[in-house]
């Protein structure tokens, strides 16, 4: 479907591969997710938001870098399609951005699997990601406060 860049001044690009799923939308994530790539995600999440049924899966196997800012522009993310009565899925959480997501507590937030055909057919198989289970009280109280990132130690670590 396309391709977008963002570059900050000393560290690779932000690119996002869009394709088509049979239920939804798979942005691969290739460079970095810091504060100078969020525009570009936001962009894409504007277009799929907008959608009917905006499901999306983000494969980050390719992120070679992600901070708690770039984490906060994926909350943002998930919070912005849940708001539109979808589900956004990650995939391929490595390293440092798999770091941040344990030491944050949103590990526990987002719908993660082991790779894009899982993501993919949990899409199509729609009862995971129907709006009540989107909706449920523990989903929002799950969310409360995710708009800010605190890299921590977790207890007991």
């Amino acid at each position: 479907m396309g391709t977008k860049e963002q570059a900050g001044p000393h560290h690779a690009p932000l690119r996002i591969t869009v394709d088509a799923l049979s239920a939804g939308t798979l942005l691969h994530l290739h460079g970095e997710l810091d504060i100078a790539a969020l525009a570009v995600l936001a962009h894409e999440i504007d277009g799929i938001v907008a959608q009917p049924e905006p499901y999306v899966v983000l494969d980050l196997s390719e992120l070679e870098f992600c901070d708690s800012t770039g984490l906060s522009g994926i909350i943002s993310a998930l919070k912005r399609v849940r708001a539109a009565d979808g589900e956004l899925a990650l995939t391929g959480v490595h390293g440092r951005c798999a770091r941040v997501l344990l030491r944050t507590g949103m590990d526990h937030v987002f719908p993660r699997y082991r790779n894009v055909g899982d993501a993919a057919l949990a899409l199509a198989e729609a009862p995971a990601f129907a709006p009540s289970h989107i909706k449920s009280k523990a989903g929002d109280r799950s969310l409360q406060g995710a708009g800010e990132c605190r890299a921590g130690r977790p207890s007991g670590a």
